[in-house]
């Protein structure tokens, strides 16, 4: 499949629940977030660099329910200007990176980095 462009992936049923704990965590981060400002100051902290950068460049690859869990918890994080600053940073590292994918057919539009 992959020499005709197709791309496919297979899932266990373990990982499917990893999946959906780890979106119910998310989500959860989330509804702390949109709480108390301190309260998304406190999650904005726990958000590094690295491991932002790193959450960026899989977006396209995760599941439709976690990019979207995740794309809600980035957009009202980034009332915090330190993470602002830091997704930025991470978003244009990683930009060449997640445009190839994208160009190679990896992602929807419509669920994509390029919608927030």
């Amino acid at each position: 499949l992959r020499s005709r462009g197709i791309l496919v992936s297979v899932r266990s049923q373990r990982a499917k629940a990893w999946t959906e704990t780890a979106r119910v965590a998310v989500h959860w981060l989330h509804r702390l977030a949109r709480s108390s400002d301190a309260l998304c100051r406190l999650v904005c902290a726990r958000f590094d660099l690295d491991a932002l950068s790193a959450l960026l460049r899989a977006d396209a690859r995760l599941p439709k329910a976690m990019a979207l869990a995740l794309h809600a918890l980035y957009l009202t994080l980034m009332a915090d200007q330190q993470f602002k600053r830091v997704i930025a940073t991470g978003y244009a590292a990683v930009y060449a990176e997640i445009t190839a994918d994208y160009a190679r057919g990896v992602g929807v539009a419509e669920h994509s980095l390029y919608t927030l």
